[in-house]
């Protein structure tokens, strides 16, 4: 069950940047996301990485956990984080 909502969390993030809801969630899962869709990706702000900066220091910044930053840049390796990069955050 938890790793069924985990799946959907994971859809519902991906597809915020899409606009599209997956056909693989229930009903009312895509009714949610086309409710939230527009104001959650109007409240997400890119931070563009700087020198010598690492995942830790920008979710500090921001004071925001770093698997937000994570959920919400997915395809990114966090890893490797390069200067000018611009990184997905909400406050």
């Amino acid at each position: 069950m938890l790793a069924q909502r985990q799946q959907i969390a994971q859809d519902i993030l991906i597809n915020l940047k899409s606009k599209q809801p997956a056909t693989n969630q229930p009903e009312i899962w895509k009714t949610a996301l086309n409710k939230v869709t527009d104001s959650a990706m109007q409240s997400v702000k890119q931070h563009v990485v700087k020198p010598g900066q690492n995942l830790s220091m920008i979710a500090s910044k921001y004071k925001i956990p770093m698997w937000k930053i994570i959920s919400l840049n997915p395809g990114i390796d966090m890893n490797k984080i390069q200067p000018d990069q611009k990184i997905n955050i909400r406050p």
